[in-house]
Formats: structure tokens, C-alpha cells, sequence
């Protein structure tokens, strides 16, 4: 936060993802001049990626996405990171617990990303039904937000993409607070019963239809538009 202030301060333009987000900078700078809301260029991304087939994902990937699966993603938490271990533990006991095909893109490299990491390795090893890729890329992961039953995990990609796939994300703990969050993200502690009864929550709920509030795709042409205005004092 100390770095994206100061640079938000250094800045003359703003283009934000979110009304709130595009509220915040305007008390930050303690002004509304320059500050526009564009969407997110993730957003963009989406709309211009072509996803893979089932069988070019398999191909790649050694994974059927034509089967019902959750996608699965979790960082080691940042804030209060001596519990890393403690939400190890609870990881392994949901993903063993589970009868879901689960697709597991692994950690980061933030601080305690080991101690999840090599639960994650111990479990799917073990495991035939849940299977761990590095990285999918972009085409992959679109693809697999595109097919999954839902998301579970803590990623920003659940929190800023998933919607736009239609798809509902059970966000665990508190690394994505203070993000603005889309009426498909649901909440969740870091705890095997909280997890498990919002899972079978997340299972009944009826097909989701909201919009992104991240934006519809077309940040890039409102960034190049407006810094077109601003060059010829058109605002």
C-alpha cells in the first residue's frame, strides 16, 4: 500500500477499474481532476483471448475439462503470515475431504508460499482427482474459469475475472480485503466447517447473472480515447 499511494500520488493521470477504487484516489490526491474510471485491462484481456478446446487443454494440461471441476488457487496469506501452516493444514484437510475433480494452479512466491506449496505437492501426489499445474497462462486459465463449477481460492483473478465467466468464487481469508467485490464473491474463513458448508451453499445456488463490475472489455480504448482529448484540450 506505501508504494501504490506514493506512485498514485507521483501520478498526473488516474484510470481506475471501480467506482470505489475511483473514489479512493480522489481522497487520496484530494481531487477528482485526472481521475478516470476505465475498467480493468484484465477485463480487455479476456475479451481478446481465444480459449483453448477440450482437447487442447488436455493436451497441455493432462486434464478433463469436460468433467465437472473446481478451480483452485491460494496464496500464502501476507498479512498475518505465521498462519500459513495452520491454513496448510486446513487446505489439505478440505481437498482430501472433497469428492470434486479439483484443478490446483500453485502458489506464488510470497513469503510462507513453501509450507503451501508442499502440502499441495503431498496432496496431489496422493490424490487422482486433484490434479496441480504450475501455471495454466492466460488461455488456460480462461479456459478453466470458463469451465469450472466454481472458483475456490484467495487469487485477485477470482475477485476481478471469474465474473465475467458467470462463475461464483469462495474467497478464503483476508488477502483480497479491501478489494471491491462483484455480487458472485462469497466470503470465507479459513476453517474446514466454514469452508464445507459454503461449498455445499455455493452448489445449490441458482446460475449466476450479474455484470463484471470490473468493466465490459473496453478499458483500452477509454485509457486511449481520453489521453487523446487530454493531448488535443479536449477536456
Amino acid at each position: 500500500n506505501i508504494y501504490r499511494h506514493s506512485l498514485t500520488h507521483m501520478s498526473k493521470y488516474h484510470f481506475v477499474n471501480t467506482e470505489k477504487n475511483k473514489n479512493r484516489v480522489i481522497d487520496l490526491i484530494g481531487s477528482s481532476e485526472n481521475v478516470f474510471r476505465s475498467g480493468s485491462l484484465a477485463v480487455d484481456n479476456i475479451h481478446e483471448t481465444v480459449l483453448l478446446t477440450t482437447s487442447e487443454f488436455y493436451a497441455l494440461f493432462a486434464f478433463d475439462i469436460a468433467s465437472p471441476f473446481i478451480l483452485f488457487t491460494f496464496h500464502p496469506e501476507t498479512v498475518k503470515h505465521e498462519n500459513n501452516k495452520l491454513y496448510a493444514e486446513v487446505i489439505e484437510t478440505i481437498l482430501l475431504g472433497l469428492d470434486n475433480n479439483i484443478l490446483v494452479t500453485m502458489p506464488n512466491a510470497d513469503t510462507g508460499s513453501s509450507i503451501i506449496r508442499e502440502t499441495l505437492i503431498k496432496v496431489g501426489h496422493n490424490v487422482k482427482r486433484i490434479s496441480l499445474v504450475e501455471s495454466l497462462g492466460s488461455r488456460g486459465y480462461y479456459t478453466a474459469l470458463k469451465n469450472c463449477e466454481f472458483v475456490l481460492g484467495n487469487s485477485s483473478s477470482g475477485i476481478i475475472e471469474a465474473a465475467s465467466f458467470g462463475k461464483y468464487v469462495i474467497n478464503l481469508g483476508s488477502r483480497q480485503q479491501g478489494r471491491e467485490k462483484g455480487k458472485n464473491i462469497i466470503d470465507c474463513k479459513i476453517d474446514e466447517l466454514s469452508i464445507l458448508s459454503t461449498i455445499h451453499k455455493v452448489e445449490r445456488m441458482s446460475q449466476l447473472n450479474c455484470e463484471n463490475i470490473y468493466g465490459d472489455g473496453n478499458a483500452r480504448n477509454v485509457i486511449v480515447d481520453t489521453l487523446s482529448k487530454i493531448a488535443h484540450n479536449e477536456l
